[in-house]
């Protein structure tokens, strides 16, 4: 099972869902205040507002959390992840379906945990949450065995933890297995990169690259490789995009228009 990763998955982010760290935000315990019920609530509005690229999610994230997003992806605070989010979407479409989430909550300690599927889709995740100031927050994402079984429990050595079993480890070279869904979701946000985009950003919407290496001209040159799509951008001393081109096997511009 593929594991969420906010706030890509991105299409790619695509895709962008490994452990978050350890929240430190005051909290009550869930059974001072909340109701397991609510929690649930959070979690799927959370999910929703997050894959709509709706600036709401930031609301029910701990401080902790998004501070550890922030840092892991480059963004500078919560708002400029959700907007790498909204770049990507097609035609308005969510991301991810959130009708069709399953969500299954239970308490854990002064918190709760809330592990996620998809009725459809090879997608989970599972988040914690705690109470501040009596409401529900996410306050971090578990990986590994605790997330899903279908996970592999031994992701890290060979690859991150927010890729799939099924994936190619980061810097491999080796495509990454992605529904054609995605692919196309892709192909579109990539015509947000321009000259001059920081390279923080392409990786908010490419997600990790498989494989970096420098040019004969000096400059950084970085590819990413889903099924039989590739981008390559070569990043400037500044670690701006100055110049990049894509192939994909599916016909027309996804950019005109």
């Amino acid at each position: 099972m593929k594991q969420f990763r906010t706030p890509v998955l991105v299409a790619a982010c695509a895709l962008a869902l490994a452990a978050c760290g350890e929240g430190t935000d005051e909290a009550t315990t869930a059974s001072s205040a909340g109701s397991l019920g609510a929690a649930k609530a959070v979690v799927v509005d959370y999910l929703g507002a997050t894959f709509s690229g709706d600036a709401r999610a930031c609301d029910l994230e701990t401080e902790s959390f998004s501070a550890a997003q922030n840092e892991e992806l480059g963004t500078k605070d919560c708002t400029e992840r959700v907007e790498a989010i909204k770049v990507m979407l097609t035609d308005g479409e969510p991301l991810f379906d959130v009708e069709k989430a399953v969500v299954e909550v239970t308490e854990e300690g002064e918190g709760a945990l809330a592990k996620v599927s998809h009725e459809t889709e090879d997608l989970g995740g599972t988040y914690r949450l705690v109470l501040v100031d009596g409401d529900w927050k996410i306050d971090g994402e578990v990986a590994g065995d605790d997330a899903s079984a279908g996970d592999d429990a031994s992701a890290g050595d060979d690859a991150s933890a927010g890729d799939d079993a099924g994936s190619a480890a980061p810097g491999s070279g080796e495509p990454k297995k992605v529904s054609e869904d995605e692919a196309k979701a892709l192909e579109k946000a990539f015509c947000a990169v321009g000259v001059g985009t920081p390279r923080a950003e392409v990786e908010a919407i490419l997600g990790e690259p498989t494989a970096e290496a420098v040019d004969d001209d000096g400059q950084v040159e970085v590819d990413w490789r889903y099924n039989q799509d590739s981008y390559t951008v070569w990043f400037d001393d500044a670690d701006q995009v100055a110049s990049s081109s894509s192939s994909t096997p599916r016909e027309g511009d996804v950019c005109e228009g």
